[in-house]
């Protein structure tokens, strides 16, 4: 009878083993996944988010009015079909492609819907106008689903 006991305390002890290294990579990878700072020293960011505006996209004027050009951009997908953004709670563009280029025009307010999906999602501003006052508009919007608004538009 001892004999027997043995090895289902082995098998108990690997499989308790397993479980409690399995619990600790998943913990860790969520940790990494969920923190901006791991995920850029995993390799898990894309390059190049968080750098300053580029100002290549010019304000021109038509019959409407001045207008300028935003360009809003997904972190860490390729495409996210669902999720759209909205001029002034119009639908302006999905992020099919990953980002977004709208037209904007003074007062216009920037929001972005992604109720269509559960996880943290962040958005970038990666591009504006150079007559579009920067601070009038958030850098960054991170959100669990829902709609977040990047701001409201103003020229200088």
């Amino acid at each position: 009878m001892e004999d027997q006991e043995k090895p289902l305390v082995k098998i108990e002890k690997t499989i308790t083993t397993l479980v409690i290294v399995g619990l600790i990579c998943l913990i860790s990878m969520q940790i990494v996944l969920s923190s901006n700072f791991l995920r850029e020293l995993a390799g898990l960011e894309p390059k190049g988010e968080g750098l300053e505006y580029e100002t290549v996209l010019p304000a021109t004027e038509d019959d409407t009015g001045l207008f300028g050009n935003i360009t809003v951009e997904v972190v860490g997908y390729d495409s996210l079909s669902a999720a759209v953004l909205l001029i002034n709670g119009e639908e302006a563009g999905s992020f099919e492609q990953g980002s977004v280029v709208a037209r904007v025009y003074e007062g216009d307010v920037v929001e972005i819907d992604a109720s269509a999906y559960n996880t943290w999602l962040t958005f970038l501003l990666v591009q504006c106008s150079s007559n579009i006052k920067k601070e009038s508009l958030a850098k960054e919007l991170t959100m669990q689903g829902g709609r977040g608004e990047l701001g409201q538009i103003t020229f200088k």
